[in-house]
């Protein structure tokens, strides 16, 4: 059986474990870079915003941000009796769900999540954030956490897919390199 050359090989594998790795950092990178900031606003109050597809949505609560040029630091926990809801111009009155305590901390503006909700429909919907409490900053996003979960999976696999086919290929290429030839 012929012997396998190893040079071009070896850079092969090399090439597969790099472009597995790359191919994650890809995903990565497009993952952020898609999710932009939630819209933020002032509540008590009711105020519209633009659902671009369905799906789950987050209500953030941003206790220390800067909105429309005025600083906010407010206590992280809410007001005793706050209440949200949801108004999808097609479907109605929406359930909202309490949220699931996650936070998000950026540079000095923090907010934390106290409710969600699944969007049916694309389109302008209401949302009522009341209590008696001084305005504060809450905004709207779509939830980060399913697809987050997805992206890493998808990232993971390509690395183990790139990183596994070059060592295999690295080993087989060691296994049948050709042998060294004798001095004279």
């Amino acid at each position: 059986m012929a012997r396998i050359p190893c040079a071009g090989w070896y850079a092969l594998a090399g090439g597969l474990a790099l472009a597995g790795t790359a191919i994650a950092a890809v995903l990565a990178v497009r993952f952020f870079l898609a999710y932009g900031s939630p819209q933020p606003f002032l509540a008590p109050a009711t105020h519209e915003i633009d659902i671009a597809k369905t799906g789950t949505y987050v209500i953030w609560y941003e206790h220390r941000t800067v909105f429309e040029g005025k600083s906010y630091d407010m206590p992280e926990r809410l007001p005793a009796g706050t209440q949200f809801r949801v108004v999808d111009p097609r479907a109605g009155a929406l359930r909202v769900e309490t949220g699931s305590g996650g936070s998000w901390e950026s540079g000095s503006a923090r907010r934390v999540a106290v409710a969600e909700f699944a969007a049916l429909s694309p389109g302008r919907h209401a949302i009522s954030i009341e209590g008696a409490f001084e305005p504060r900053v809450f905004s709207v996003g779509p939830s980060m956490f399913g697809p987050l979960f997805r992206m890493i999976g998808a990232a993971l696999a390509a690395m183990v897919i790139g990183i596994g086919a070059g060592l295999a290929v690295g080993v087989y290429v060691f296994l049948r390199r050709e042998p060294p030839t004798p001095a004279a």
